[in-house]
């Protein structure tokens, strides 16, 4: 065994009339009275309802249902019509077991194209217009073509996950949807029409 001592590092040797630290005060301090206090603010009261950041009525879901209906509705006799020109053309349309799902791609296909287009050209699609909608920032202006551009992008977002996006809505108290919330735009009754 080796012994603690021997391995341990040497201690200093005190001298005489070495300094110490001097003594602890107590913690027990009086301010300074030429000190200035701190202007802490008073607690804020609670509000009585949480403060809408949306200027301007938002369109009920009825009206806002009854406008995506109407677009779909459109682009769904269009696709009708598509066919039905096309069995004028040929005796036979090639539908085979294993490309079910093509028609559905194509019918979604097209109604993204339909979305996107009446958003780059107009503030209003024509369901928006035959609901009386139009679309708004939460400034209160009218949606300018990046937010509407926004705001198609986040639709898609709002409808990948189930639709949830979409439904969300129903929960909202003021009913606003995933896309309404990240594009900062929300479909309001056009003063004009109403």
């Amino acid at each position: 065994m080796i012994p603690f001592d021997t391995i341990a590092p040497p201690r200093p040797r005190e001298e005489q009339g070495a300094r110490r630290p001097p003594p602890r005060r107590s913690a027990s301090r009086v301010p300074d009275p030429n000190q200035a206090n701190l202007p802490f603010a008073e607690p804020a009261a609670p509000a009585a309802r949480p403060v809408a950041l949306y200027q301007g009525p938002v369109a009920s879901i009825r009206s806002r249902s009854q406008a995506g209906a109407f677009d779909a509705s459109m682009v769904v006799a269009g696709v009708v019509l598509f066919l039905l020109l096309t069995r004028f053309w040929e005796s036979e349309l090639p539908f085979e077991r294993g490309l079910l799902w093509a028609p559905v791609a194509v019918l979604g296909l097209i109604l993204g194209f339909y979305k996107f287009a009446f958003c780059l050209l107009s503030d209003r699609s024509p369901g928006m217009r035959m609901a009386g909608l139009r679309l708004h920032h939460v400034s209160g202006r009218p949606a300018g073509r990046r937010e509407r551009l926004l705001r198609e992008c986040a639709s898609l977002l709002s409808l990948v996950p189930g639709g949830i996006g979409y439904l969300w809505a129903l929960v909202d108290e003021e009913h606003l949807t995933f896309h309404d919330h990240i594009s900062e735009t929300f479909p309001s009754p056009d003063p004009l029409i109403r």
